[in-house]
């Protein structure tokens, strides 16, 4: 299961070797370590969770892997998804919207029951005229579609309060419109 013996050496299963040093690493790395151990598929989501339920963890890295989503596509996306869900809000990840004039398109982060977009930005993917100009575009016909985008910069990330209140701010106001209609 998670322990072997290979040329007379114990050993231990990929799964567990990735959640121990995940729990070992400060908690704003672990996300980006686990996603980065799944995006190389040497370790499925499914093996991480077996292999934690069998370890005694803190609540930071447990906590973690039940936000984790084989559908992340960075660390940062990973971080966002934690501190929202721990926020109290119910979100989805690389939730696909048809939009009429582009096809279908994934969101980040989505709020569906508000249709709120959140929208993760980092420089690898966000650092060219071409990109900015294709996100305005995308933007422009999510909120057609009756969607709220919400970009956040990576680096703001590092103090998430206000984050997490701009989302909690337009996931209220979202629900009184709808709720008044």
């Amino acid at each position: 299961m998670d322990l072997g013996v290979v040329n007379g050496l114990t050993v231990t299963s990929r799964a567990r070797c990735a959640v121990e040093l995940a729990a070992q690493l400060p908690p704003r790395r672990r996300a980006g370590f686990l996603i980065a151990c799944l995006q190389q598929r040497r370790i499925t989501l499914p093996e991480l969770h077996a292999a934690a339920a069998r370890l005694p963890l803190d609540r930071g890295v447990a906590g973690l892997l039940a936000s984790l989503d084989p559908q992340l596509q960075s660390a940062s996306e990973a971080h966002v998804v934690a501190m929202l869900r721990g926020a109290g809000l119910a979100v989805r990840t690389q939730l696909p919207v048809r939009l009429p004039q582009i096809g279908w398109v994934h969101l980040d982060v989505a709020i569906e029951s508000t249709q709120i977009d959140i929208e993760v930005d980092g420089w690898q993917y966000h650092s060219s005229t071409e990109a900015v100009v294709r996100d305005r575009e995308r933007d422009e016909l999510l909120r057609l579609a009756g969607w709220e985008v919400i970009r956040v910069l990576v680096h703001e990330l590092a103090d998430p309060e206000p984050f997490i209140r701009r989302v909690w701010a337009a996931h209220a106001l979202r629900s009184v419109t709808r709720a008044a209609s």
